[in-house]
């Protein structure tokens, strides 16, 4: 198996070791966005209905720069002057598009880009500095090593973090009340998975589930 990787982005990471000691991650902006392709949402969002030009911001991240800057349901236009196309693309080269994310790809943690973005018909301007990926709860992330876990009575228990919930069924809608913490230092535990075994019909249920004991204790 072989893998590809830009040079940049070595340059990135290398750079990172000799002036920080560590590698810093990847530059984000950490807000979830939506195509706009819909004509009844475009109509709702923008002036020009016509246009194939923007992207809705869904989310902010209360971590991000951007938290504050941007809000759900403003229109992402523009990113360092590149058009972002309502498929959430941006011009590569010639006819090739690939992912706006592109536009600060090659950056470094502490750079800042400029957006455009529409809010209620206006237009306005703003820059936000990149920073590296941060997860409300804790998280695994950028540590190389699997997540740690233990069986016990026909069922997986696990460490509550980021990389946990994403890979539940319905983790994040269960522990909504854990996205306001930057930082937690207890590990809180839960089920993240029930072994296929006839004595454990009828606990799927639990699978998400935080565990504060068993037996008692």
């Amino acid at each position: 198996m072989g893998f590809v990787v830009c040079a940049q982005h070595i340059e990135q990471v290398l750079l990172d070791y000799d002036e920080n000691g560590s590698f810093q991650g990847g530059p984000s902006l950490m807000i979830d966005t939506i195509s706009l392709e819909n004509e009844a949402q475009k109509e709702y969002l923008v002036r020009d209905a016509d246009s194939e030009v923007g992207i809705r911001v869904q989310r902010v991240s209360n971590l991000s720069n951007a938290f504050g800057v941007l809000r759900p349901n403003d229109v992402l236009l523009t990113i360092d002057g590149s058009d972002i196309g309502e498929d959430e693309t941006v011009v590569l080269r010639h006819q090739e598009r690939v992912h706006y994310s592109f536009t600060h790809a090659f950056k470094r943690v502490g750079d800042s880009v400029n957006l455009t973005f529409s809010r209620n018909w206006s237009t306005l301007h703003a820059d936000v500095e990149l920073q590296r990926e941060l997860f409300n709860i804790k998280t695994q992330y950028c540590v190389d090593h699997w997540n740690n876990y233990y069986l016990f009575g026909g069922m997986v228990f696990g460490s509550l973090n980021y990389e946990a919930i994403t890979q539940l069924e319905q983790g994040v809608n269960r522990f909504k009340d854990s996205w306001d913490h930057a930082d937690v230092e207890k590990d809180e535990i839960v089920v993240l998975q029930i072994l296929n075994n006839k004595v454990n019909f009828g606990y799927k249920d639990l699978i998400s589930r935080k565990i504060l004991g068993i037996n008692g204790e």
